[in-house]
């Protein structure tokens, strides 16, 4: 029975070319709109999932008492005090920020390598928290001695080549670099760091972002020399440093929220830094920090989830306005199936009957949506990746089993959803008035039809509205005269140095 309903769907498409065409094509374009955004949250989703012990690590962060607002970072003793009072904490990490700048290698041949490196101050519970693998060195002790750094393998291959990185020395000097920003501080040497580890090559997501690590145990000779702020003790500094902990397995969580409720009554309450004095600690799962809330002074650049909310909001109006166009057309095309309607109500078809006549019908429609929107989709996906804005934003977007379940299920759904309206609408007619066709589809002043068909003008129309404004504001902000032409202006990042050297070539 079902492959019938198929069989005669199927002979229905090909005769009716012009309406199957248009109608493809309508499901299509709306769908591959939906896939795009389904890839989007697919690639978001993977971030920190490589991690074993994921569902049991959680960033601290601040929020504000007032708005809700979070900052990703804390005053740098948090994580010490607070390993301290939760007896169900197994392990925790600081991060400490400010390690930025040039690392210069000699080798043997007095040749010299040059390298600029981001990263974190941080100890050998890194690698206990999180499950960033080492490809060379020991995990236990690489982070161990003063000035003892762990470093990718890209900075490996440029500053050694294919020379072993173990055991080699670099000259580091510091110039305040980070992910957010090219702009750098005049640089000072801190001296010599040895090359303890080579992070092994990464291809997981991952919300933290660096080139290095430094040894925690680094910090007391710089605060020695004065080369870096000594924020041992200090409570009022909350944006210098980042903080994770893992609990213990079955461990609850309430002992956490219960350890920094009191945090927050003993060092934020009466805290000298008014910003302090109006925020608490809280925390977040480290799944669900990409996509998450928008955080303050996070580690990487992401969407937050009140944008993603906000797209798929737009992917159900565009999907519904394109299956409203789907049950209209289907609908205006019935007058030319009453008689089909009535023979076969009349040879014993139940209304069930014709409900899953219809359905197949439309689930055929939509499988070559589906075909079609794929086709589109490769050229959607290579504009979306050739924004400016993703090099930040750092999609993939690559196809897994799991994306192609989600757009079969999700080609299901359309196709139930699109084809019910008509199956419903068309299957009720009576044997009589569908062979004398005394109904029509939409009868009355206000017809289904013509319901269906102002809801979907009127949902292209805020469409197309709100794509006019947003040209117009993008082109007035790219047209605004700032008094300088933009197209003779090049930045020149000039690493601290003097401009009037380089004016002066």
């Amino acid at each position: 029975m079902i492959k019938n309903y198929f069989k005669i769907g199927l002979r229905n498409a090909i005769k009716y070319k012009v309406f199957t065409a248009i109608n493809v094509f309508g499901l299509a374009a709306a769908m591959s709109v939906c896939m795009l955004i389904m890839l989007m949250w697919s690639d978001q989703k993977a971030y920190d999932l490589f991690h074993q012990n994921k569902d049991r690590i959680y960033r601290i962060v601040t929020s504000q008492i007032e708005n809700s607002n979070k900052r990703a970072t804390i005053p740098y003793p948090t994580i010490h005090k607070l390993e301290n009072q939760v007896a169900e904490i197994e392990d925790a990490v600081t991060l400490r920020r400010e390690f930025g700048g040039d690392g210069l290698y000699t080798n043997k041949d007095q040749k010299i390598s040059f390298s600029e490196m981001r990263g974190y101050f941080t100890n050998s519970s890194f690698f206990n928290v999180f499950d960033f693998n080492l490809a060379e060195g020991d995990p236990k002790s690489a982070l161990e001695k003063p000035n003892s750094i762990v470093i990718t393998k890209s900075i490996a291959d440029k500053l050694f080549g294919k020379e072993s990185p173990i055991g080699k020395n670099i000259h580091f000097s510091d110039r305040g670099l980070n992910y957010w920003t090219e702009e750098a501080s005049p640089p000072v040497d801190w001296g010599i760091f040895t090359v303890t580890g080579v992070f092994a090559e990464n291809h997981q997501k991952s919300h933290l972002k660096f080139e290095v690590m430094a040894s925690e145990s680094s910090l007391d000779l710089l605060y020695k020399q004065g080369k870096i702020d000594d924020l041992t003790n200090n409570w009022a500094t909350d944006f210098k440093a980042y903080g994770y902990v893992m609990l213990k397995e079955k461990a609850p969580v309430s002992s956490l929220e219960k350890a920094l409720v009191s945090l927050t009554e003993a060092e934020l309450q009466d805290n000298e830094n008014e910003s302090l004095k109006k925020s608490r600690f809280t925390f977040q799962p480290l799944t669900k920090i990409t996509p998450g809330e928008a955080t303050g002074n996070s580690t990487d650049t992401t969407l937050p989830l009140s944008v993603y909310y906000i797209l798929w909001g737009l992917a159900f109006i565009i999907m519904l306005a394109a299956c409203l166009n789907y049950a209209s057309i289907s609908i205006a095309r019935a007058v030319t199936r009453f008689n089909e309607i009535g023979v076969r109500k009349v040879i014993g078809a139940g209304r069930k009957d014709l409900v899953f006549q219809f359905l197949s019908e439309s689930l055929i429609t939509v499988f070559l949506s589906l075909i079609l929107a794929n086709f589109f989709l490769i050229f959607i996906k290579k504009a979306f990746l050739n924004l400016w804005l993703n090099q930040f934003l750092d999609f993939d977007m690559n196809f897994n089993v799991k994306i192609y379940a989600m757009f079969l299920g999700f080609t299901l759904c359309i196709g139930f959803v699109a084809g019910l309206i008509p199956a419903l609408k068309l299957s009720r007619f009576s044997p009589i008035d569908a062979m004398k066709s005394k109904q029509s589809a939409g009868s009355g002043k206000m017809g289904f039809r013509r319901v269906l068909i102002v809801s979907q003008f009127a949902l292209s129309m805020l469409f197309i509205v709100s794509a006019i404004l947003i040209y117009n504001q993008l082109d007035q902000f790219m047209k605004f005269d700032y008094g300088f032409d933009s197209e003779n202006v090049v930045n020149v990042n000039l690493q601290s140095n003097d401009y009037e050297l380089v004016k002066a070539l």
